[in-house]
């Protein structure tokens, strides 16, 4: 499964979290991966959590060069942590495409841009 290029998770009905390790442990596996998606739909009771950070992106960043699309339910908008990673943070130039549901702020979008992912699209 290392020559991986696509994963898609819609998890529904039961709850999930997902969180910084899964993502490391994602792009660790799947170096070959060129679009991931791991949304959710809610359910009664929801119990359901994305926890995907900084440390997530950094590893995809790292682990998979050929990643271009990223389709997430939510991220841990951290601008403070970003703001500081030193300019030698390895950049991956592929990732276009960046998909938060739960709305990522511009300013965060405009550091990822500026700090790891430079080609990624100026619409949040």
């Amino acid at each position: 499964m290392s020559g991986m290029r696509r994963a898609s998770f819609g998890i529904a009905n039961i709850p999930v979290v997902v969180d910084d390790n899964d993502i490391v442990a994602f792009s660790q596996s799947w170096p070959s991966l060129e679009a991931l998606s791991i949304t959710t739909r809610p359910y009664r009771g929801d119990s359901t959590r994305i926890t995907v950070g900084l440390s997530s992106l950094l590893s995809l960043a790292r682990n998979c060069p050929h990643l271009a699309s990223l389709d997430l339910k939510s991220l841990n908008n951290d601008s403070v942590a970003l703001s500081q990673l030193p300019s030698s943070t390895p950049k991956q130039y592929t990732l276009r495409t960046l998909q938060v549901h739960n709305d990522l702020e511009p300013a965060v979008h405009r550091l990822l841009a500026d700090k790891v992912f430079p080609n990624l699209s100026c619409e949040p």
